[in-house]
């Protein structure tokens, strides 16, 4: 049983290595997930930059060669948009 569940742990730490989106597909959330798939996909884009290196919005900030306040802005906005889309 134990190695089942490395090998489990093993296929998801490969999935999100090797795709931009695969956290999405390892959220249980069914309403969630679909929330996600359903944002445009820059705004799919700039949340999985965020998931997956774990940047600061500062660091983010220089990535994107905008500032720390419009990062906050758009992040925001697609908090909003998620929270809109599971409610419905």
């Amino acid at each position: 049983m134990y190695d089942k569940f490395l090998d489990k742990c093993n296929l998801d730490k490969q999935l999100l290595q090797t795709n931009l989106f695969g956290w999405i597909e390892l959220i249980e959330n069914e309403k969630l997930n679909k929330a996600i798939k359903s944002l445009k996909i820059e705004d799919q884009i700039f949340v999985s930059n965020i998931v997956k290196t774990c940047k600061m919005q500062q660091e983010l900030a220089k990535t994107y060669d905008v500032t720390q306040q419009y990062v906050s802005k758009r992040f925001n906005r697609i908090l909003k948009r998620l929270k809109k889309l599971m409610e419905g």
